[in-house]
C-alpha cells in the first residue's frame, strides 16, 4: 500500500498528524511487532482513498474505515502501541468531522484525548513515564531512538490538544484534556518541533549515555519541573522552543479556545455599567 501513503504523505498535516512518513514505509517489510498499529495505518489509507476522489481509490475508503474501526479494541486492550491509537483516533475524528458526521467526530476526539491524558501525554516525556500503556519497544530510552521516539510522543499530544481545543469550540461542548495548578493535571508537555529537529538530536546523541537528567538544545526537551507549557504562555513566558509552526498552531488553538471562554462570559450589563 505505499502508494497509498505516497498520497496521503504530502497531505498529512492537514488532518493534524505530524509523522515521519519514511519510517512508516520502512516498518511495512519488517517484522510484525515492529509495524505501526492497525488502527492508524488503515486510518491513513483511509484518508488516501477520501483525497483521492473522484478516482477509484476513493470506492475503497469505507472498508479501511471499517478495518480502522475494527482494529481499536485490539489496541485499547493490548496498549503496546498506544500511540499510534491515539495517533489514528485523531484521523478516524477528523475524517467524520470532514464528512458532517458531528457525533462519531465528537466521540472519537474525546476518546483520543481523554486516552491522552490517560497516558500521560500531556507530561513532560522524560519525566514522567506512560506507565503500563508504555510497550518495552517503546520505553527503549537507547541514544539511536530517543530522539524520534520522544519527538513523536510529543508531536502526538499535540495533535490532540488541537483537536481537542478547537473542535470544542466548535461543537459547543466542553474539552476533555484538563490544564489546572495541580502539577499531575496541568499541561508539561515541551512546545512540539518539526520532525526534522527530532532526527538531529537522535544523530547528535547517537554515541553517548542519555540520562534523565539530559536537557536537550533548543528546548526540545526539558527535565526541569512543570513548567505548564500554555499557562506560561498565557502568563507571557517567552520559551525559544515556542516559534515553530507546529508550536505556533499549538498556541493558535489555545488563544482560540481562551477567546470562547471569555466571549462566554461576557457580561454586557457590567460594560454598560461601566461606560455610565
Amino acid at each position: 500500500m505505499d502508494f497509498s501513503l505516497d498520497i496521503f504523505s504530502p497531505h498529512r498535516r492537514q488532518c493534524g498528524l505530524d509523522i515521519h512518513m519514511g519510517r512508516v514505509s520502512e516498518t511495512l517489510t519488517g517484522p510484525l511487532e515492529d509495524q505501526r498499529h492497525p488502527v492508524l495505518m488503515n486510518a491513513m489509507y483511509m484518508w488516501a482513498c477520501f483525497m483521492s476522489r473522484p478516482d477509484p481509490l476513493c470506492q475503497h475508503e469505507e472498508h479501511f474505515l471499517g478495518l480502522a474501526l475494527d482494529a481499536l479494541p485490539d489496541g485499547l486492550r493490548n496498549g503496546e502501541k498506544i500511540v499510534d491509537v491515539i495517533q489514528g483516533s485523531c484521523l478516524l475524528s477528523k475524517y467524520f468531522l470532514a464528512n458532517g458526521r458531528v457525533i462519531e467526530g465528537s466521540y472519537h476526539a474525546s476518546a483520543a484525548a481523554a486516552l491522552a491524558v490517560q497516558c500521560g501525554l500531556h507530561l513532560n516525556p522524560l519525566q514522567e513515564d506512560l506507565g503500563p500503556w508504555e510497550s518495552h519497544e517503546s520505553s527503549d530510552m537507547k541514544p539511536s531512538r530517543v530522539g524520534m521516539q520522544e519527538g513523536e510522543k510529543i508531536l502526538a499530544f499535540w495533535q490532540v490538544y488541537n483537536l481537542d481545543r478547537c473542535w470544542s469550540v466548535i461543537l459547543r461542548k466542553p474539552s476533555i484534556i484538563p490544564d489546572h495548578l495541580n502539577s499531575r493535571y496541568s499541561i508539561n508537555c515541551p512546545w512540539p518541533q518539526d520532525l526534522a529537529h527530532y532526527e538531529m538530536v537522535s544523530a547528535r546523541f547517537v554515541s553517548a549515555s542519555l540520562s534523565r537528567s539530559l536537557s536537550f538544545v533548543q528546548g526540545h526537551f526539558n527535565v526541569e519541573p512543570p513548567f505548564q507549557t500554555i499557562k506560561g504562555f498565557f502568563r507571557g513566558e517567552v520559551s525559544p522552543s515556542g516559534f515553530s509552526t507546529q508550536a505556533l498552531r499549538a498556541k493558535a488553538s489555545a488563544l482560540f479556545s481562551r477567546a470562547d471562554e471569555i466571549s462566554i462570559s461576557w457580561d454586557s450589563r457590567e460594560i454598560r455599567m461601566l461606560l455610565l
